[in-house]
């Protein structure tokens, strides 16, 4: 199991050819440093990215966008 496995959430989508894709959910950093929080960083907007790294547009709960276009669907309830 690598290290993103461990530390961020994944579950499975499928393309229109019915190929298994694993896309993990990363969580969202933004802001600027204050004296309060040196390194600017707050939650922000939840990321999904394929397992290789990918970022996916998120569609619709459970449809995504591929960077080149392909459209992927996953029933998985952990899906966001």
């Amino acid at each position: 199991m690598d290290g993103l496995a461990r530390l961020y959430p994944s579950f499975i989508a499928t393309d229109e050819d019915g190929r298994r894709h694993v896309l993990r959910v990363l969580p969202g950093a933004r802001g600027v440093a204050t004296p309060s929080d040196p390194l600017g960083r707050i939650p922000g907007p939840r990321r999904v990215v394929l397992e290789g790294g990918g970022a996916v547009e998120r569609v619709a709960k459970g449809r995504y966008l591929t960077p080149w276009g392909e459209r992927l669907e996953s029933s998985d309830r952990d899906a966001p």
